[in-house]
């Protein structure tokens, strides 16, 4: 319901067998708020479609090419235009790091110009 935050760690079964670490850091064995779930991708299409489907909020970081990829496996409860989806009910916590960012730099910015 309203007010409960819920994450899920889903792995593929049909790709258990693949690995990062060559380009970025394997931390598939250290999610930290529960336990992975096992699900073939047909089950985990199934889950992850309930899940956004009855979201009222998706939070993510550098969404679009994540949004674009669940999309191509049928993937439902993620409208087909992204703006849209941004719009009423995703907070990309990328738009949000930018933001700060050049709040930080302007305030940088006008302690060098009273020096």
């Amino acid at each position: 319901g309203l007010g409960t935050f819920r994450h899920r760690h889903i792995l593929i079964e049909e790709h258990l067998h693949c690995r990062n670490g060559k380009w970025v850091a394997d931390n598939r064995d250290h999610f930290l708020f529960g336990d992975s779930e096992v699900l073939s991708l047909e089950q985990a299409v199934a889950e992850v479609s309930a899940e956004l489907s009855g979201a009222h909020y998706i939070v993510g970081h550098a969404v679009a090419g994540d949004l674009k990829w669940l999309r191509s496996l049928g993937v439902g409860g993620i409208d087909g235009n992204t703006n849209a989806l941004l719009e009423d009910r995703l907070v990309d916590t990328q738009i949000l790091d930018v933001a700060c960012s050049r709040i930080k730099m302007d305030e940088s910015k006008k302690e060098r110009d009273s020096m």
